[in-house]
């Protein structure tokens, strides 16, 4: 789903940050994405071989910039972001650095133990299983790396995600950023102040149980979803 990633996030957020994008072949990546070298700093190779966490830890290891903003593929975004609201972010980081925070996720689960701090902003209280998420946040760069690179070798990200509940702890304390969102599903609330799809495929399925608004975007950018299928069945 790279061109309605793409497209969603040039649409929705046209002054984002310089883009890196890690995948396993990178000349399909680009022969996939034609037009598009010159709107992505660069395209981070890796082998797919390779524990889950040697990839990342890998892919982190190339960046240059002090903070960086991570997303998954499959994280479509939905409506306008909050792009000053974006930039605070970060600023707010640097000026947290002696207090030691280090992440700031734009997602709350019903599960997260928080204690307002003002603006919108959260601080994550003790350990818990969603200390670390696969979800759009900013990190301070060396926090990250710092958590992988002392992750033992994990196979799977999936099982990644579980086990970096424990090894992020040390190395990142964690804010969660949430305005006005409803639950969506399960677990995920809404953010309105960066709208998307906290997981628009599961176990390779299309997730309409979740995000209907999948439709719209399946005829937006002429993909056959059928391909895939999903994981209710159509009408």
């Amino acid at each position: 789903c790279w061109q309605m990633f793409f497209g969603q996030l040039e649409l929705h957020w046209p002054d984002h940050p310089p883009v890196l994008v890690a995948c396993d072949n990178p000349e399909f990546f680009q022969a996939a994405m034609p037009g598009w070298s010159d709107r992505i700093e660069d395209v981070i190779g890796y082998d797919s071989a390779d524990p889950f966490t040697t990839q990342y830890r890998d892919a982190v290891r190339k960046i240059e910039t002090p903070y960086v903003f991570t997303l998954q593929e499959d994280m479509i975004l939905l409506g306008r972001v909050d792009s000053k609201r974006m930039w605070d972010h970060m600023a707010f980081l640097e000026a947290n650095k002696l207090n030691g925070v280090d992440c700031i996720r734009l997602v709350m689960t019903d599960r997260d133990i928080v204690t307002g701090i003002g603006d919108g902003r959260f601080l994550r209280r003790g350990p818990t299983m969603y200390s670390y998420a696969m979800q759009p946040s900013f990190y301070r760069t060396t926090s990250l790396l710092t958590a992988y690179e002392r992750c033992p070798p994990i196979k799977t990200i999936r099982d990644a995600e579980v086990a970096m509940f424990d090894w992020i702890q040390p190395y990142c304390q964690s804010v969660i950023s949430q305005v006005a969102g409803g639950l969506r599903g399960f677990m995920h609330f809404d953010n309105s102040e960066f709208p998307y799809t906290g997981t628009a495929i599961v176990k390779g399925k299309w997730n309409l149980v979740e995000y209907q608004e999948l439709r719209e975007l399946w005829a937006q950018y002429g993909i056959d979803h059928t391909r895939r299928g999903c994981t209710v069945p159509m009408p």
